[in-house]
């Protein structure tokens, strides 16, 4: 077996391996990435690469890793991100795994990173039994929990005339900048939030523009602001099996088309960025409103990823919704458990539209 970096050419088996690796859940999801398998990597950060693990010419696994600037307490440093972590079923419980975690893990000491991060479902097991600091591989630790909510939009909600919502202007673009600035503010591996930043983010993003954005305002000026994203063209989540709690939902809510029958993807619209000034909260929870009124007919669920410990969870509050859980892991290039704990006590930033 051999652990080489992938090409162009490897974007159908790749592809076809992350069709049949279903994601370990209360639901099996998979995700089918068509057309460009390595269109998602790319939006991970910078330098991205795509490992694949491979058996007499068949990809028996794969794994990515990309390259951050973050902010962390109070320094500019350069991060690792590793995801898109697959095993073909055949190949688990060997050294597939292992081995290309190590890859990662020679990278990243080839590109003199300190941290490097990866996200994994709660109750994926299996991935802890090769981050827990075991075969030469440093331990990742759970720095954040992030909760992925799938609001279901059962009714038409009623948005008060409180605040005026409306796609963002250029004119309000500065404006909306220094709202982003002063919220990330507080958290930590967050890159900045600069008008040069979400230019970038609208560049290199599918089906994402200045249009995606929607603003509420009070008196003239920008409370809250919201961003919703279409991934469908570059991205879809395909339930393969419900199981216990949500194969009963599934058939409560059959007659009205909410959850897709197995094999189907889930018609989900992502809200991308979700922020408000300090005192707003019910600024947010309107622009949620909203989006859901906006695109209701086309959307069966609302996805919305955030920190556990973040106020803006309030926002979702009365809505109904089912929700994963997500943790983040970090280890360092030097065991640094002064460094882990701080982590585990702030505020993290990841954006979940991108796992």
């Amino acid at each position: 077996m051999i652990i080489r970096e992938a090409n162009p050419e490897d974007n159908q088996a790749l592809l076809d391996i992350s069709r049949s690796e279903p994601m370990e859940s209360a639901v099996l999801l998979y995700e089918d990435r068509s057309p460009d398998y390595f269109y998602l990597p790319r939006l991970q950060g910078d330098d991205s690469k795509v490992f694949i693990a491979e058996r007499n010419k068949e990809v028996m696994g794969a794994i990515s890793i990309s390259f951050r600037k973050v902010r962390l307490f109070g320094t500019r440093q350069r991060i690792g991100y590793t995801g898109g972590l697959r095993i073909k079923e055949s190949a688990r419980g060997g050294w597939v795994l292992y081995r290309l975690m190590r890859k990662v893990v020679e990278e990243m000491l080839k590109m003199n990173v300190s941290i490097c991060i990866l996200t994994a479902l709660k109750e994926n097991q299996k991935i802890l039994n090769v981050i827990s600091g075991r075969l030469n591989i440093p331990r990742f630790h759970p720095i954040a929990q992030f909760r992925v909510f799938h609001i279901i939009p059962f009714m038409k909600y009623r948005c008060i005339n409180h605040y005026q919502i409306e796609r963002l202007s250029p004119s309000d673009l500065e404006e909306m900048v220094d709202l982003f600035r002063k919220q990330y503010s507080s958290y930590e591996l967050v890159e900045e939030f600069n008008r040069e930043r979400i230019e970038r983010l609208i560049e290199q993003s599918k089906d994402f523009s200045l249009d995606n954005f929607l603003v509420a305002k009070l008196n003239g000026k920008i409370v809250s602001v919201l961003s919703y994203w279409d991934q469908s063209n570059f991205k879809k989540t395909i339930v393969q099996k419900y199981r216990g709690f949500f194969k009963g939902l599934y058939y409560v809510l059959k007659p009205m088309g909410i959850l897709p029958s197995q094999g189907n993807p889930l018609k989900v619209l992502s809200v991308r960025h979700l922020v408000c000034e300090e005192g707003y909260i019910d600024a947010a929870r309107e622009l949620l409103k909203h989006t859901m009124m906006l695109f209701r007919p086309r959307f069966k669920l609302f996805q919305v990823g955030l920190h556990d410990k973040t106020h803006l969870i309030r926002a979702l509050r009365r809505f109904p919704r089912i929700g994963l859980h997500v943790v983040l892991f970090a280890a360092c290039k030097e065991e640094n458990p002064t460094l882990i704990e701080r982590l585990q006590k702030s505020l993290i930033w990841e954006d979940m539209t991108l796992h």
